[in-house]
């Protein structure tokens, strides 16, 4: 009777697996530029995910070869830069709010992600609940004292390469010729171990923000609904345009992210038309998200936490998912971690 049990089972499993085989082999896989094709590519991936998952659908999915093979082909259907810079010169904009909150959500989903910290004031590993004081950081990686895969931490929102006060000496310690590649030159030994990369910037046009901008893909610009956050963003353009002249031709703008909104309020209505100018100048969007305000933003940090895992119903965490889903695409999202 065992035996014949244990043969029924691999029959069961032969066929499932014949049919998933099948089901693979009649949908054309394209990666290309295409949205039409990258979301139904995307959305494919979803269905196995789930077809997986089902309790008894695929006997054996629990050694996790299936499981692993669709999350691969879902990594490679989003249509998401891998480098991402969150950017303004300007202080209080919520530059770590945004990058620590898609760094968490991009965890969330399933993705390999490494959030990167550049401000001297260390606020992105502080908010993750590092001890940014008593920590490898990245300014000794960049002083050659570590490696920099000793210096990522990983924490229950993603891996994080902090920083601290002793980085504020960058723009004077850091005067060789090719200091700008610092960072990109760093992160492309560990670039292979992540999805996505998500860089924290200081509020200030230096040699940092520089770095930041060479080693990545794309920006993403958040501001405050206040005219002196517009001023801001306005003055990043000359930095963007230095950078792509010089070192980075293919750096591109995703768009401009308002935080801190109110739609109830004039002034809020006001800075977004304003906004959309910059944008066109910046040839880039105003994100159709919008980051509404709430107390849980400033609560988190304290707990170590982001918005979206200390509270994730509250109106900023829904809002940061959205964003992500605008980022990617809209895409079907990869269900939580289990």
């Amino acid at each position: 009777m065992e035996e014949s049990g244990l043969s029924n089972k691999r029959a069961q499993r032969a066929a499932n697996v014949k049919k998933a085989a099948e089901t693979l082999n009649s949908f054309p896989i394209y990666i290309d530029n295409t949205n039409r094709k990258i979301r139904a590519f995307s959305k494919f991936c979803f269905d196995i995910e789930v077809l997986i998952l089902k309790k008894g659908t695929i006997p054996g999915a629990k050694d996790g070869v299936f499981l692993a093979f669709a999350r691969i082909l879902y990594r490679m259907a989003i249509p998401m830069e891998k480098f991402i810079t969150v950017t303004n010169q300007k202080g209080g904009v919520g530059k770590t709010t945004t990058s620590l909150s898609l760094i968490n959500a991009l965890h969330m989903r399933g993705r390999r992600v490494l959030g990167v910290d550049l401000d001297p004031q260390g606020s992105l590993g502080f908010s993750a609940g590092l001890d940014i004081e008593n920590s490898t950081t990245v300014y000794d990686v960049f002083k050659g004292t570590a490696s920099v895969e000793q210096a990522i931490v990983p924490t229950d929102l993603g891996d994080i390469l902090p920083s601290n006060i002793l980085l504020s000496t960058a723009e004077l310690e850091f005067n060789s010729p090719g200091r700008e590649y610092m960072l990109k030159n760093e992160l492309q030994k560990i670039a292979h171990l992540y999805d996505h990369i998500i860089i924290d910037t200081p509020p200030a046009l230096n040699v940092l923000t520089v770095n930041a901008y060479v080693a990545s893909d794309a920006l993403i610009i958040p501001m405050a609904p206040e005219i002196l956050s517009l001023l801001g963003i306005s003055q990043i353009l000359d930095t963007i345009n230095t950078v792509r002249k010089y070192y980075n031709p293919n750096l591109r703008v995703l768009g401009i992210l308002l935080n801190k909104y109110n739609m109830r309020l004039t002034l809020n209505r006001e800075v977004l038309e304003l906004s959309a100018e910059i944008a066109r100048r910046l040839d880039t969007k105003v994100f159709e998200t919008k980051i509404r305000t709430s107390v849980t933003v400033a609560e988190a940090p304290a707990h170590g936490e982001s918005v979206l895992s200390y509270a994730p119903n509250s109106n900023p965490a829904l809002d940061f998912q959205n964003l992500l889903d605008e980022l990617m695409g809209n895409p079907r999202p990869w269900p939580p971690r289990r």
